[in-house]
């Protein structure tokens, strides 16, 4: 069955972007400089997930591009707050679930 291995995420610092998410309990999976390519390649899992999220350079236009699914939503928007992300909007409940941008 298709599934989706790995998504891009763009960002402005390889280093930043790696202090970031393990300060949020990512993994690094793999960091490899490819002469060839004069690039990183650099992949991280989110926590007790099989998951890969590969980060690449920087721009997502403004746009919510990525979902996280978790097992306990107060206790990773707590986490992640106190880790420095900065949200956009409040949470707030829906249909299919509690949601934060």
């Amino acid at each position: 069955m298709p599934h989706l291995a790995h998504i891009s995420l763009l960002v402005r610092s390889y280093d930043e972007a790696i202090a970031f998410y393990t300060r949020l309990g990512f993994t690094v999976v793999e960091d490899t400089f490819i002469p060839s390519q004069s690039k990183r390649w650099v992949t991280i899992r989110p926590p007790h997930t099989p998951s890969l999220f590969t980060s690449a350079s920087q721009l997502s236009g403004g746009r919510v591009f990525l979902f996280l699914a978790t097992d306990d939503f107060d206790r990773n928007y707590k986490r992640f707050s106190e880790a420095g992300v900065e949200w956009i909007r409040e949470p707030k409940v829906e249909k299919y679930g509690k949601v934060v941008v």
